[in-house]
């Protein structure tokens, strides 16, 4: 015998899964754009405070090398005048540009004639051969030209500036400048309790951290990732932003990034935040809806047994409605009240019980009206065999 499972549970669990698929469809829909538009959303403030560090950055480069080629009057030689002159706008710049520290003015054949300083005595006509240095030859040729990062005694990161003269006779101007300003910028960068931004130059060498000791210890993060894929874009100008999907930080954890170039120095800003913090709210968001979908579920299983029990309930009428009149109850009716298909269903029951009782009594009519026609037809045979 076939083991036939009751409508009422076929109902139920056919509403149930319609049902829990219905929410868990849209549930999941729902958390898939929302954590789209949050990880958007992340991303495009990360990338607007990395676009604003590396043009304060760029800005604040730019500005001393406009300042460096500005404010100084040409030379026309390099007679003790000339180069006294020379020494008080180099003077009149240290005031205007705290970030410069030192100045030298080096001559057309590349000896030094004049430098002042912040940190060390002012000389003149040292004549100290700088025609091999890497700024003198570029900015004798007309252009600026920007030197790696040093530290001066292991405490504060340094650059050099290469500035050609106004003149225009291949005499240049070497600046020393102090590049903590770019160590503000990224330090006053923050994205809640653990984003941080930091600063590699072209070759991925830490430039600027808000940990100053990893700067010191120049280390070399040009195997991360994000800054792997940020040295082979070198094309990026400053207006052009880069983020990376799979970037991690020293520690190899996962986090969300964005960078851009800081021109003309060819360097990159990074801001950077965990990505266990900065995915925590849609993780929270996630559990909720994880709690709302589970209440819902419950929900649709409690309705679906409901709507069942009331889909059931009439049709087991009519099956023992059905069965007491097949049994021979012919004056029993089924009492459905539902509005629809069921109801007729029972009055059509109802009719044919109607029919059938009546066809019975009819039958039973004919049947005893039958019996005593014979009886009268016996009883007049048997008078008539007696006469």
């Amino acid at each position: 015998m076939t083991l036939r499972r009751p409508l009422f549970v076929k109902y139920a669990v056919l509403i149930t899964v319609v049902a829990a698929a219905a929410l868990l469809a849209s549930g999941a829909i729902e958390i898939y754009f929302s954590y789209r538009q949050h990880r958007a959303t992340l991303v495009e403030l990360q990338r607007d405070n990395a676009a604003a560090a590396a043009s304060s950055v760029s800005r604040f480069i730019e500005d001393l090398a406009h300042q460096l080629g500005d404010a100084i009057t040409p030379a026309t030689s390099a007679m003790a005048s000339d180069l006294e002159r020379r020494r008080i706008d180099y003077l009149r710049l240290l005031r205007l540009a705290p970030a410069v520290t030192t100045l030298r003015f080096v001559d057309p054949q590349g000896l030094e004639r004049l430098q002042v300083s912040r940190m060390d005595a002012d000389r003149m006509n040292s004549k100290a051969d700088l025609s091999h240095d890497p700024g003198f030859i570029a900015a004798r040729g007309g252009g600026i030209h920007f030197g790696p990062i040093y530290f001066f005694e292991q405490t504060e990161p340094y650059m050099s500036i290469a500035v050609p003269d106004t003149s225009r006779d291949g005499s240049v101007t070497l600046a020393e400048v102090n590049l903590k300003f770019i160590w503000a910028v990224v330090t006053g960068i923050k994205l809640g309790e653990q984003g941080y931004a930091y600063v590699v130059d072209g070759r991925g060498r830490l430039v600027a951290h808000p940990d100053i000791h990893q700067v010191l210890q120049m280390k070399d993060l040009s195997g991360l990732p994000q800054v792997r894929a940020a040295l082979a874009q070198r094309e990026l100008t400053a207006a052009s932003l880069s983020s990376t999907e799979r970037a991690v930080d020293p520690q190899g954890r996962p986090v969300l990034t964005a960078h851009t170039a800081i021109e003309p120095l060819g360097w990159h800003v990074f801001v950077e935040q965990p990505r266990s913090e900065a995915l925590a709210p849609l993780y929270a968001s996630l559990s909720r809806h994880a709690v709302i979908l589970l209440l819902a579920s419950a929900l649709a299983l409690l309705a679906s047994a409901t709507l069942a029990r009331r889909m059931v309930a009439p049709i087991r009428k009519l099956q023992s409605g059905a069965q007491k009149i097949g049994a021979g109850d012919l004056a029993h009716r089924i009492h459905v009240v539902t509005g629809d298909e069921l109801e007729e269903l029972a009055e059509q029951f109802n009719h044919m019980g109607a029919q059938l009782e009546a066809s019975y009594a009819d039958l039973e009519r004919r049947i005893a009206a039958a019996q005593d026609g014979g009886r009268k037809r016996r009883i007049l045979t048997s008078a008539s065999k007696g006469l």
